[in-house]
């Protein structure tokens, strides 16, 4: 671990936190800068590819004194003319994370960078202001970090000390006071706490063996993934949400949805699921194998046998991938939602999760299917494309989660009339004027259309 004194706490985030530095580590990286020239290339070459390089091109890029801070303060280390980091740095947000470069993964300390789970997590986040957070399986502190922003305080748990500590260090280095570090699994160290927000991105590759403790999960097929999503609205606050990444089994023949309704049922948690795809476990298992033996063609095939005869022996076939979304309310009763998102989630949608939640909040307080007609309402971020034929729309979100669905070629004549300014009825009664049908008529073909695009988000109160 980095040996870090007040003294040089302060001196190494003076170091780190310039701005050539942090942009040549950013994560992610644009790929046309992923190799920089001149003095910053040795920075990427230290800090993200974990090479060596002389000491005089070190000295060049940090200078006499900052060199010597980062060999003192254990970062780096000098040997026979030689510089190396023992850390990869990564800036992401704004803020500098410590971690261990992935060819120390089989260590069973290994801390995980910054990477795609992470950022994914990070961007589903809904970002307000509460009195507390927890994040379960804290890693090197994205998640903690990032909520410490917005929340009074933060605990960041997990098994692994090692974790707990590089936390603590790039808590300091960025100058977080807010966050408090607990060692145990899974809620054993804040028992008996409630937090206004709890995010997860505990182990979840539903795999044979713990190979990678901070990865694979720790019990047979998806059984500590559930436990963990039914205790979870126990240890929230009335109102309070929790953002889970999560991989989960179903059958072939059922709904990819039935395990985590089934799980969710009872707990007192409104929620939504957003689901990424499912795979057989032949792709399944290919997506992680492939990445470890990709060098060596006879480990890759003996692990893929093993993983074959393990998905065969606990009756395993298919398996989703996505993340769960909670909110407790426990008077009840309690909704489960769902969408199809597909692609990468490149910037923040934690502002569309929550106007989620407000807009099924909204539907299930009608009584009846048409109380949606004396609403104010207006399309909000979409974009519409004509199906061949001209009989259906596809619309589409244009920010955050890119959720779409088809519609009724006539329901977009009625979203040309939503202004905000009048009702979704005399919306209705202005399109049917339009194409001479009665207004009863039109309504019949499309308030359905206009329901599911208020329950995706895509249709908000004006």
């Amino acid at each position: 671990m980095p040996q870090l004194g007040t003294g040089l706490i302060g001196s190494l985030a003076q170091i780190l936190r310039q701005d050539r530095f942090t942009e040549a580590l950013k994560y992610p990286q644009d790929p046309s800068r992923a190799r920089e020239s001149g003095p910053l290339d040795a920075v990427q070459k230290l800090f993200l590819r974990g090479e060596t390089v002389t000491t005089d091109q070190a000295g060049r890029v940090f200078l006499a004194h900052g060199l010597d801070t980062l060999i003192r303060s254990g970062l780096v280390l000098e040997d026979q003319g030689w510089v190396r980091s023992l850390f990869k740095v990564q800036s992401y947000q704004g803020l500098i994370f410590l971690s261990d470069f992935l060819d120390n993964r089989q260590a069973p300390d290994f801390v995980l960078q910054v990477g795609p789970a992470g950022q994914y997590l990070a961007n589903l986040t809904i970002r307000e202001k509460v009195s507390s957070a927890l994040d379960l399986g804290c890693g090197c502190g994205v998640q903690s970090l990032l909520a410490a922003r917005h929340c009074a305080r933060v605990m960041a748990t997990d098994i692994n000390p090692r974790a707990l500590a590089l936390t603590r260090v790039n808590a300091e280095i960025n100058g977080v006071s807010n966050v408090e570090v607990l060692e145990g699994s899974y809620f054993e160290p804040v028992e008996g706490r409630l937090f206004d927000l709890v995010l997860s991105n505990l182990p979840y590759v539903i795999a044979p063996e713990i190979r990678f403790i901070y990865r694979n999960t720790d019990q047979p097929g998806d059984a500590s993934i559930l436990r963990l999503i039914r205790d979870i609205p126990s240890h929230l606050t009335e109102g309070g949400h929790a953002h889970v990444l999560v991989n989960w089994v179903h059958a072939p023949t059922a709904p990819w949805w039935q395990p985590l309704r089934t799980t969710i049922e009872g707990t007192g948690a409104d929620a939504w699921l957003i689901y990424n795809g499912s795979k057989d476990v032949q792709s399944y298992a290919g997506m992680w194998i492939d990445g470890e033996t990709n060098t060596d063609a006879r480990a890759s095939a003996r692990a893929r046998r093993d993983w074959m005869r393990w998905y065969r022996r606990h009756g395993i076939e298919r398996i989703a991938l996505g993340a769960v979304h909670l909110r407790r309310r426990a008077p009840g009763p309690n909704w489960f939602c769902t969408a199809l998102v597909e692609g990468k989630l490149e910037i923040p949608a934690g502002w569309q999760l929550k106007r989620l939640f407000a807009a099924q909040d909204l539907l299930s307080a009608f009584q009846r299917p048409d109380d949606l007609l004396t609403r104010t309402l207006v399309p909000w971020q979409i974009e519409t494309t004509v199906n061949p034929g001209g009989q259906q729309v596809r619309v589409r979100s244009t920010a955050g989660l890119r959720l779409q669905t088809d519609v009724h070629s006539l329901c977009l004549r009625v979203l040309g009339h939503l202004k905000g300014d009048i009702s979704l009825q005399t919306a209705l009664d202005q399109a049917a004027q339009e194409q001479g049908i009665l207004p009863e008529e039109l309504s019949a073909a499309v308030l359905e259309d206009i329901r599911r695009l208020v329950h995706l988000g895509m249709v908000i109160p004006g």
